[in-house]
């Protein structure tokens, strides 16, 4: 695998670059306003984070709606490394990190091998509604503020595979 590790001003172009070579093997950089622009562009991709990186959402910007990261296409996978294990993938702190909204959907999000631990959203980290579906595979929740991992509308179908939760 390779990383692509880089200063802010450098993660555009290395999204561009990656996303032009339409790679499979390089993971994000550890910027989350970047590996969010990458999750928009297309559906039916494997976004890899890079394994012992942590992603921090609150540092996007000062405000709650900007520490998020909004699905916009069926099909998205976001995983740590090359095969969604539990290889320290960590998405540390932030409001609500991601979001499956029901006007862009009905579209499967799948999440494998991360670590959400500290949200500070008081309602969920994970939100996923009406029409949308995901599936949590090697995940774990730690030391979130919400007694409520992960909220979904009615309507929605959850799958999980060996994901922990804890405080």
């Amino acid at each position: 695998m390779s990383y692509c590790r880089c200063s802010s001003f450098v993660s555009l172009v290395c999204l561009m670059l990656m996303l032009m070579l339409s790679t499979t093997s390089a993971c994000w950089p550890p910027d989350f306003f970047t590996l969010c622009l990458g999750i928009q562009q297309k559906g039916n991709q494997i976004n890899r984070l890079c394994p012992n990186t942590v992603y921090r959402p609150d540092l996007m910007m000062n405000h709650p709606l900007f520490q998020r990261c909004e699905f916009w296409h069926d099909g998205t996978t976001v995983q740590c490394g090359d095969y969604g294990l539990d290889e320290n993938c960590v998405i540390e702190g932030g409001d609500m990190p991601f979001i499956a909204p029901s006007d862009r959907g009905p579209m499967h999000i799948t999440f494998k091998g991360l670590t959400i631990r500290n949200s500070a959203n008081t309602d969920a980290s994970i939100v996923i509604q009406t029409g949308n579906s995901a599936t949590f595979d090697n995940c774990i929740w730690e030391n979130n503020v919400s007694a409520n991992s992960i909220v979904v509308s009615y309507g929605t179908s959850m799958k999980f595979k060996n994901v922990i939760f804890r405080n």
